[in-house]
């Protein structure tokens, strides 16, 4: 992927051209990092790239140089005719300063995690399915925002692709279970033992089987997330990430 941060001397040709970024709408101007598609030369902010998930025109390749050449006017036209089909199909209508990143994302993770960890150091193990259930029900509102610390530190939430509504105890359950199932029933398995060896044995395949298939979830999870695109639930959930503020403001 080629990124050019545009040169008020070097691509003056380019600037002329006053190119517009399909998916904010802003003329693209002297500083801005831009991506180029090397199928129809649309230019985009960099941050545009990643939310159309690294591709364009159905290929992932780009120019490696901005080209100096004044005849790219069709482009332009082009362009706007392709994202007037891209919005109506895919209801594209946030600007970018309301896409979560994956860096935040991952970081509202990262931060749950630890909090359950602490916890478990500091205090007692007993305590370890408690934790894990509220890694479940992180994304449930309980007073108007969700539970995870992590995300209310950062400033945004999940919530449902169409609507925007708020999750519900269970779609936050599914959401969460590819870390949170197989960590609850790891700590169940060792309660299972304490009651029989045998049971104990017998509740180990299960908890490996299950380990296994969210295993395999959060490995494609993770690729997802630093592809900056949805992860498996969400997409199953039809599920996003939005800035709590801007939830707030359309709820006025």
């Amino acid at each position: 992927m080629h990124i050019h941060q545009l040169d008020s001397q070097k691509h003056k040709k380019f600037l002329t051209q006053a190119r517009i970024d399909p998916i904010t709408g802003d003329t693209l101007e002297v500083g801005d990092n831009i991506i180029l598609c090397a199928e129809c030369k649309s230019a985009f902010h960099s941050d545009s790239w990643a939310y159309l998930g690294n591709r364009h025109c159905n290929q992932t390749n780009t120019l490696p140089a901005i080209p100096q050449s004044t005849s790219l006017g069709h482009f332009k036209k082009r362009s706007a005719e392709y994202y007037s089909r891209v919005n109506s199909n895919f209801k594209i209508h946030e600007t970018l300063q309301n896409i979560v990143s994956s860096r935040q994302r991952l970081g509202a993770i990262l931060i749950d995690l630890a909090l359950v960890w602490v916890f478990q150091m500091f205090f007692s193990a007993t305590i370890s399915p408690l934790l894990w259930t509220y890694f479940l029900l992180r994304d449930f509102s309980l007073t108007g925002r969700s539970l995870s610390l992590g995300k209310n530190l950062l400033g945004f939430e999940v919530v449902e692709e169409q609507n925007e509504n708020k999750l519900t105890w269970w779609q936050s359950v599914l959401r969460n279970s590819p870390i949170g199932i197989p960590k609850l029933a790891s700590v169940f398995g060792v309660y299972a033992y304490h009651l029989s060896y045998s049971f104990g044995n017998s509740f180990k395949v299960a908890d490996n089987l299950v380990s296994a298939i969210f295993t395999i979830i959060l490995i494609i999870d993770i690729i997802l997330l630093f592809g900056n695109n949805k992860r498996v639930m969400d997409r199953a959930l039809d599920l996003k990430s939005i800035f709590t503020t801007r939830n707030e403001e359309t709820t006025h």
